[in-house]
């Protein structure tokens, strides 16, 4: 699923890991593009989730479990992508809820990925499933290595 912008479409159709591709530029951080692994793990259509907000993706996690401080970490993310001399970022990664279109809840590892383009900068958004509902299992340092690198690859 994928949106054209500028004579450009962006493609995630080959990904087959949970990925989606926000763009920075736009108020909302608008889904521009989104693998067919994340289109399955939000039960959403393209045309429901093209164009949509990635904060979307929030609609029906209670608020007790939806972390400010992850949601400023994102922003600031994408806010730093626009910065005209950054020509690469470090990753950034958190542990989050989120909400499918039945309304169903899941928890996902969320690694976030610097892509630049001739049209300016985009966020790639990997998700690896955790589980399912708003409370995660603990994540232990040697498995939190194992879905670092598991993101990584996809962003590669």
């Amino acid at each position: 699923a994928n949106v054209g912008e500028g004579g450009m479409t962006f493609s995630l159709d080959a990904v087959r890991d949970a990925a989606a591709l926000i763009n920075p530029r736009l108020p909302g951080l608008p889904i521009v593009a989104a693998s067919p692994g994340f289109l399955e793990l939000t039960g959403r259509l393209p045309d429901e989730l093209l164009g949509d907000t990635s904060a979307s993706l929030l609609e029906g996690v209670p608020h007790i479990a939806v972390s400010r401080s992850a949601q400023k970490n994102f922003e600031d993310f994408c806010c730093t992508s626009l910065a005209p001399d950054v020509v690469d970022m470090a990753e950034s990664w958190h542990i989050h809820p989120y909400g499918r279109k039945d309304g169903s809840l899941f928890t996902s590892f969320v690694m976030l990925g610097f892509c630049p383009t001739q049209l300016g900068p985009y966020v790639l958004v990997v998700h690896i499933h955790l589980c399912e509902g708003y409370v995660a299992p603990r994540v232990g340092v040697a498995r939190r290595e194992r879905l670092h690198e598991q993101a990584l690859q996809v962003l590669r």
